[in-house]
């Protein structure tokens, strides 16, 4: 009988220690799902923090550009001009503004309306290119400043300067710069 007693006793302490075991474990389990919970949580943090900056970036780059291009405004409009200070048309003002950021466009509105993603005027973003045409010919490129306005080489008599985007029908929009 002490035996039998012996033995009970001793399966009651195993089931207990067991019972203890089980429960350490269970609660490292919890305690390690937290911590994945926790990383995961930082990681999707970190995440959205550096999409934000990247987004930053690309906002700041485009202001910079259109920064740039109003720095000329009242300068000369010159038929095949490609100087910003001494006279550009418009394509030739396009053309050196985006050549200071790297960017390689042709001296032509119709050839530039090529480049880029084609986006609809309500998507447009300050450095997006807005374009003009005439009898469904495009003959006519300004950059995008925001505000629903644009700043061109518009003509002989008014230079580089700053207009309405809708002061005609634009007939495309372009994004250039991501």
């Amino acid at each position: 009988e002490f035996v039998a007693k012996e033995e009970e006793a001793a399966q009651i302490r195993e089931e207990r220690r067991v019972e203890k075991a089980e429960k350490a474990s269970e609660k490292a389990e919890q305690e390690k799902t937290a911590a994945l919970e926790s990383i995961q949580q930082t990681v999707e943090d970190t995440k959205k923090k550096i999409a934000e900056e990247a987004e930053a970036k690309r906002l700041a780059k485009r202001q910079e550009v259109v920064n740039f291009a109003l720095q000329f405004e009242g300068n000369p409009y010159v038929y095949g001009g490609t100087s910003l200070t001494n006279g550009a048309d418009c394509s030739g003002f396009v053309l050196s503004v985006f050549k200071k950021y790297g960017v390689s466009l042709p001296h032509s509105s119709v050839a530039q309306a090529g480049y880029g993603s084609k986006i609809s005027p309500s998507e447009a973003q300050p450095g997006d290119l807005f374009f003009y045409a005439k009898g469904g010919r495009i003959n006519h490129v300004a950059i995008y400043i925001g505000n629903g306005q644009v700043v061109h080489a518009s003509s002989p008599s008014t230079g580089i300067r700053i207009s309405n985007a809708f002061y005609r029908t634009p007939a495309a929009v372009r994004r250039i710069l991501q």
